[in-house]
C-alpha cells in the first residue's frame, strides 16, 4: 500500500483536470512526465533512462490527454465557453437551384452570438420526395462551422509549439485535445470535434492543417505494416535479398560494434527473375519497399515541423524526437541505422536539408549534433529534394555514430560522430559587394585530370545558395562547394553542400550551408555539368565531415 504520495489539492489545475478526465473515462493509471520522471537530479540518471522508453510509454497508452490551449500548468484543461458557438449551425434555405450547382457563403455574420464565418462551407442537400434527379430543389440546408477551427485550436495552440510534445502526439494511438473553445479528438484514422462529431469534412482548398496532421499520424500504421511484412519475409528467408545498393561501414561507438548497411537512392522493385523467388514474395518486397519509402518521407515531414517548435534546452534537440526515431528503427531493424537525425541509407538526400528562408540564420551548435545534421541549428529547416536526383556525386565510406538513438553523446573523444566521404570539392569565394564564384583549377589534392587541367574562367554563383548561419567561418577558412546529387536535366546543375576546412584538423570539414538548382549561373551550367561528367575517381578526395 502506498502511504506517501502527492495530495490531489497540491497538484496544478492542469494535472487535476487530467485526473478528473481519466476517472471519467474509467482509466486507472495516469502518466505525467514531470511527476513520473525524477527532475533535475544530480546525474540525470532517471531522466536518461526514461527518455529511451518514451516510445513504449506513449505507443501503449490508451489515450493521451493534451492541454492544448494551456500555456502553464496552472491554467487547466477546460475553459468557460459560449455553448451556442460549439454546435455546427444548420440553416434551411428555400431557393430554386440546379443540383449541380454549389453554394458559397463568405464574410457573413450569421448571428451576433456566433463566431464570424469567413470561409467556404460544405452543404448537404435533400431532394423532395418523388422528385427526379435533375429536377429543381425546393428546400436546401447548409451546415455552417468555422473551417479554420482545427488550425486555430490545434496547430497554432501554445502546447503544439513545444518540441517535446510532438512525439507524444505522433506516438499515442489516440489523443484528446482540450482546446479553448471545444474538445477535439485525433487518432490514426480520423479527427473529430464537438461541433462535428463525424470526421472533419474540410477539403484541401479550405484548410490543409488537418490534412498534414493526418499524414504524420500515419507513421505508426506505416511502421506496423513494415514490421508485419518484414516478419513474413524473414520466415521465408527473403529479407536478405533486399540488401542492395552501395555498402557503407557503420561504427557504433556506444556499443562498440561494426556493421554494414546499404545506400540505395532508387525506389524500383527488383524483378522476380533476378531474385529467383515467387511472385508472391516479389509483391511482398515491393510493398515493403514502398512502406519503407513512406516511412522516410514521413520522417522528413516530421523533421520540418519539429524544427520549428520551441525548446528550452537546445541540447535536447535529438532527445525530444528520439522516441519517434526508435519506432522507425523498430520497423527497419537490421536494414538501416539512425545517425544524429538522419537515416544512413538516405544520407545523400537527407544531407541536403536547408534552413528555412523565413527563419533567421542560426549558429551551428556542435555540442548538440554534427554540422551536417539539421539538429545542429536552432532554426527551422526544409527537407531534402523529392523526386529525381538518383545519381549521387559522393561516396560514403564510413559512418561513425558517437551518440545513442536518444541523442546522448558519449564522453570520450573517440566517440565523435562523423562521416568519411569521397567527393569533389570546388573552391568557393563569397563576396559581400562583388560576385561570388567557384574555381575549376586543379585541386590541392594534386589531381591533373582533363576536366580541371584547363585554366578556365571562374563559374559565377547566383544567390540561390542558403547559409546555415551568418557565414562567419568564411573570414578564416577556405570554403568549398561539394556536389552531392547530380542534376537530372541539362538546365539542372544539381544540389550540394557548402563546407569549410577545419582550422586545426587537416582533412576535416564542416558544413555551413547548401546550394541548389539556380546557384550556378545560367551561362555556366553547361560548363559545370561537363566538369562533373568528366570527373574520375582520381579527382575525388577523401574528407571527414564533422
Amino acid at each position: 500500500m502506498v502511504s506517501i504520495g502527492i495530495s490531489f489539492v497540491e497538484l496544478p489545475k492542469t494535472f487535476q483536470d487530467a485526473v478528473r478526465l481519466a476517472r471519467f473515462l474509467g482509466i486507472d493509471y495516469l502518466w505525467i512526465d514531470s511527476l513520473c520522471i525524477i527532475q533535475d537530479s544530480h546525474d540525470n540518471k532517471d531522466w536518461k533512462q526514461e527518455a529511451q522508453s518514451m516510445a513504449d510509454v506513449y505507443r501503449h497508452s490508451v489515450c493521451n490527454i493534451a492541454a492544448t490551449a494551456s500555456r502553464a500548468p496552472a491554467e487547466g484543461c477546460f475553459y468557460p465557453r459560449n455553448q451556442l458557438a460549439v454546435p455546427a449551425l444548420k440553416l434551411f434555405l428555400r431557393q430554386d437551384i440546379q443540383k449541380t450547382q454549389t453554394t458559397r457563403i463568405t464574410q457573413r455574420r450569421l448571428l451576433p452570438s456566433l463566431m464570424r464565418i469567413s470561409d467556404s462551407f460544405r452543404r448537404s442537400r435533400k431532394n423532395t420526395p418523388g422528385s427526379a434527379a435533375n429536377h429543381e430543389i425546393k428546400w436546401d440546408h447548409l451546415i455552417c462551422f468555422p473551417s479554420n477551427a482545427w488550425r486555430h485550436n490545434i496547430e497554432e495552440a501554445p502546447l503544439n509549439k513545444r518540441a517535446w510534445v510532438l512525439q507524444e502526439r505522433l506516438l499515442a494511438p489516440r489523443q484528446i485535445h482540450c482546446g479553448r473553445q471545444q474538445l477535439f479528438w485525433e487518432c490514426n484514422q480520423a479527427q473529430y470535434s464537438e461541433h462535428w462529431p463525424i470526421e472533419l469534412p474540410l477539403p484541401s482548398y479550405v484548410d490543409r492543417s488537418n490534412e498534414r496532421s493526418k499524414e504524420l499520424k500515419k507513421l505508426d500504421v506505416i511502421i506496423a505494416r513494415l514490421i508485419q511484412l518484414r516478419q513474413s519475409m524473414e520466415d521465408k528467408n527473403v529479407m536478405s535479398r533486399d540488401c542492395s545498393g552501395i555498402p557503407v561501414v557503420y561504427v557504433d561507438t556506444a556499443s562498440k560494434t561494426t556493421s554494414t548497411f546499404y545506400i540505395n537512392l532508387e525506389s524500383r522493385a527488383v524483378p522476380s527473375q533476378e531474385l529467383d523467388i515467387t511472385d508472391e514474395d516479389t509483391s511482398r518486397i515491393t510493398r515493403f519497399r514502398n512502406a519503407r519509402k513512406e516511412a522516410y518521407q514521413c520522417w522528413e515531414k516530421i523533421v520540418e515541423l519539429y524544427s520549428t517548435c520551441e525548446m528550452t534546452y537546445r541540447t535536447d534537440k535529438l532527445v525530444a524526437i528520439s522516441a519517434v526515431a526508435s519506432r522507425i528503427q523498430e520497423g527497419l531493424k537490421g536494414l538501416d541505422a539512425y545517425v544524429s537525425g538522419l537515416w544512413l541509407s538516405q544520407l545523400p538526400h537527407q544531407l541536403l536539408w536547408c534552413r528555412r528562408s523565413s527563419s533567421k540564420p542560426s549558429p551551428s551548435y556542435y555540442d548538440t549534433a554534427p554540422s551536417w545534421s539539421w539538429a545542429s541549428l536552432t532554426a527551422g529547416v526544409t527537407g531534402p529534394p523529392t523526386g529525381g536526383y538518383e545519381t549521387s556525386m559522393i561516396e560514403v565510406l564510413e559512418v561513425h555514430n558517437g551518440s545513442s538513438i536518444a541523442g546522448q553523446v558519449e564522453a570520450d573523444q573517440d566517440s565523435i560522430t562523423y562521416l568519411k566521404l569521397k567527393c569533389l570539392l570546388y573552391k568557393a569565394y563569397f563576396g559581400e559587394y562583388k560576385m561570388s564564384y567557384i574555381t575549376v583549377a586543379p585541386s590541392e589534392s594534386g589531381s591533373q585530370s582533363n576536366y580541371v587541367r584547363r585554366k578556365d574562367a571562374p563559374i559565377f554563383l547566383q544567390e540561390e545558395y542558403q547559409m546555415d548561419g551568418h557565414g562567419e567561418e568564411l573570414q578564416s577558412s577556405q570554403a568549398y562547394l561539394m556536389p552531392v546529387l547530380k542534376g537530372d536535366s541539362e538546365t539542372d546543375a544539381g544540389r550540394g553542400l557548402i563546407v569549410v576546412a577545419h582550422q586545426e584538423k587537416p582533412g576535416f570539414f564542416r558544413r555551413i550551408g547548401c546550394w541548389r538548382p539556380g546557384t550556378i549561373g545560367l551561362g555556366d551550367i553547361e560548363r559545370f555539368r561537363q566538369h562533373l561528367m568528366a570527373a574520375t575517381e582520381q579527382d575525388m578526395i577523401t574528407i571527414t565531415l564533422i
